[in-house]
């Protein structure tokens, strides 16, 4: 239950950053698709440097402190400049009436993902051992380099 509960938080957050991205994205030069490209790129980027940020510092538990401020933050901005993501979402959805075929083949796509992240179980070893686990041991170490866990014969994934 908190795997799912941590799961639904994880993928909101991303969402929110990913549509406030989109709104900073944005120009009235730039096609939505365009927008939504370096939106999305840009919420991932940022995720990425402030974990990593966070345990270069040593501070594992700043990271969920800045992403909550940040995403407080999104949400006001998403709240005031809405009309630009319901311009996405209106996009997003006419792209898929008019392109069927390829639009069912990215959604099987995106199920089956969503699947293996969710229902289908790890094939590899380090999933198997750790899997979410692996980050509750970088914050315990309070380093991205595992040097208790990791052994030369065993690969890690990155962050």
């Amino acid at each position: 239950m908190i795997y799912l509960i941590t799961f639904i938080l994880f993928v909101l957050e991303i969402f929110i950053f990913c549509c406030g991205g989109i709104i900073f994205a944005y120009s009235p030069d730039r096609r939505i698709s365009e927008s939504a490209s370096i939106g999305i790129i840009l919420a991932l980027i940022l995720i990425s440097l402030i974990f990593q940020t966070a345990f270069l510092l040593e501070y594992p538990n700043l990271s969920i402190f800045i992403e909550f401020l940040l995403s407080l933050i999104a949400i006001r901005y998403i709240a005031k400049n809405y009309l630009i993501i319901t311009k996405a979402f209106n996009s997003l959805g006419n792209f898929i009436l008019k392109n069927k075929a390829i639009s069912l083949i990215v959604g099987l796509c995106w199920l089956y993902l969503l699947c293996l992240v969710t229902i289908i179980p790890p094939a590899n070893w380090d999933s198997m051992a750790y899997n979410l686990g692996r980050i509750f041991l970088f914050q315990q170490e309070k380093s991205l380099y595992l040097e208790n866990f990791t052994t030369i014969r065993q690969s890690m994934f990155v962050v």
